[in-house]
This record gives structure tokens, sequence and C-alpha cells, in this order.
């Protein structure tokens, strides 16, 4: 239970040293426990105020849930209780999830739950790629609780790619 590949709580931050369009911030995750029975095996997970940010550069995050067996809740990407993916400047924001490949259910590819979660760019274009898992009711993106996806200013392309979706809404407005 709770292998999680990155973990980032309660205000920590993940981000890039240098400034400008080259300060660019990769993060890859894979969610473990892959031979046994227990859930909670996401690949990347932000929660509490906990930021993957660029200084003006791209932002890319990927995320894989793990689990096996019966095992349920294997996100590729949780941003939960107001945790942020963002890019600075004109970079853009690129996160893709795959669920995991267990018979449990709720293996969502990314997932975005709770207020003030969120996915955004402060003008770059921003892309959401979620593949579901196996198991059942499992989504590619799937949004709860005020979990979104928008621009934070200027007018990003907003690209969303799921073999299905679920939840709340999705915003695609600029705020």
């Amino acid at each position: 239970r709770d292998n999680c590949g990155i973990v980032v709580f309660y205000g920590g931050a993940i981000t890039s040293a240098g400034t400008g369009a080259g300060a660019t911030v990769t993060v890859r995750g894979q969610g473990g426990n892959t031979s046994g029975s227990g859930g909670v095996n996401w690949g990347v997970y932000l929660r509490d105020a906990g930021l993957i940010t660029s200084s003006g550069g791209t932002v890319l995050v990927e995320g894989t849930g793990g689990g096996a067996g019966e095992s349920s809740s294997n996100y590729g990407v949780l941003v939960f209780s107001a945790g942020t993916i963002t890019s600075g400047g004109t970079g853009g924001a690129t996160v893709q999830g795959l669920g995991g490949s267990s018979a449990g259910s709720d293996n969502h590819g990314v997932y975005l739950n709770g207020v003030n979660s969120r996915i955004t760019s402060a003008g770059g274009d921003i892309t959401v790629t979620g593949t579901a898992g196996t198991g059942t009711g499992r989504f590619g993106i799937y949004t709860t609780s005020s979990g979104r996806v928008n621009g934070a200013t200027g007018t990003p392309l907003l690209t969303l790619v799921a073999d299905s979706t679920g939840g709340g809404i999705i915003e695609t407005r600029v705020v």
C-alpha cells in the first residue's frame, strides 16, 4: 500500500533553478507494487499545495500507475487538495498519465481532486493526456471537487486527449 513514484506534499516544490525558456522541468514517476495486492500505487502525487513548476520553460509530468491483482486506485498522475502543476512565462505544461493495470477499480490516468487542484500555465499551451488503466470504473481524465485544467493568463491552447473522461467539469476558460 502507498507505493508512489514521486510525491510532493505540504508546500514542497519541484522547480527549475534557471530562468527563461531553457529552464525546463521534467518529472517521471512509476507507481509500485506491480506484483502484490495493495492499492494506492500512484506514479506522480501532489497534495496540500505541492507544486511542480518552471521559471519560464516547459513542464513535463509523466506518471504511470502501478498495482497488480485486485488492487485499486492506481493513478498515473494525482493532483489533490490544492496541488498544482504549472509552467511560468511562455513555457507550456504537458501532463501524461497512464492508469495502473490491475483488475481493481478506479485506475485513472490523470485525476484532479479537490479545491484549487489544477494544471495550468502562465501563458504557454497546456496538454493533458490520460489513458485509463484496466479494471472497472476507470477514466483517462477524471475531475472531482473543483479540480481544473486552465490557463492563468493569455490565450493558451488547451488540448485534452483521453480514452474516457468522468467526474466533474473540465474548465477550459482563461481566468
